[in-house]
């Protein structure tokens, strides 16, 4: 009766570790086909939000657009820290009155030591373009945000509408291709797709657990 219910033990774990490799190697090709469209979507022409706004979210990401509306520029927040051409600093977030509702727009970045100095400037229409961005995803080692102490670690703008009372808001971020006076913020994708090692993984511990096996049955 042990040796059946061994059996079935062992033979669960080692479909568990054969399914969690070939998930890997799909998540792995979806990983890859979403790469490229993002590559895509970036040198695609401009088009007007309205006619992005549409799209699936995987074809507007990166997807270049047309801003036009009211930088509130008072309202900045500061999101860090974030690291560029070797130094630390905050990308600042200006939201943005649009007929569609309010943006929040990365409308650049400061360094630490230029970040003291940095003085937002006046409300002003502008005509931008612009780069949707990807919803960003707490993990387990993303701090909080902490709006009352002005400390913005990710870029929500849920959070960063509720905390500004602006209504109503678009559910996605924006990042601009350069604004007069700061430097334009590297938001490019970065997505990893590191799928097939993990499913390299998966398999090797498949593979050594039908070893061990062997090896055990025979010595006992």
């Amino acid at each position: 009766m042990k040796r059946f219910f061994g059996i079935i033990l062992i033979g669960g774990v080692f479909l568990t570790l054969c399914g969690l490799s070939a998930w890997q190697l799909q998540r792995r090709e979806w990983k890859s086909q979403l790469l490229e469209t993002l590559a895509a979507n970036s040198i695609k022409p401009p088009l007007p939000l309205a006619d992005v706004l549409p799209l699936p979210d995987d074809q507007q990401w990166y997807r270049p657009v047309t801003l036009e509306g009211t930088l509130l520029w008072d309202k900045s927040l500061r999101v860090g820290l974030r690291q560029q051409n070797g130094q630390a600093g905050y990308w600042i977030v200006t939201p943005m009155r649009l007929d569609e509702g309010h943006a929040f727009v990365v409308t650049g970045f400061v360094t630490l030591s230029a970040s003291a100095s940095w003085v937002s400037p006046t409300p002003s229409f502008l005509r931008l373009t612009a780069r949707p961005l990807p919803n960003t995803a707490r993990t387990w080692f993303t701090p909080e945000n902490q709006p009352d102490k002005g400390i913005w670690y990710t870029l929500y703008v849920a959070e960063m509408a509720s905390f500004l009372g602006l209504k109503p808001f678009l559910p996605m971020a924006f990042v601009t291709d350069g604004v007069p006076g700061l430097t334009t913020a590297a938001a490019t994708p970065t997505l990893r797709n590191d799928h097939l090692q993990y499913a390299i993984t998966w398999a090797l511990l498949a593979i050594a657990l039908v070893i061990f096996t062997i090896f055990y049955s025979r010595r006992s």
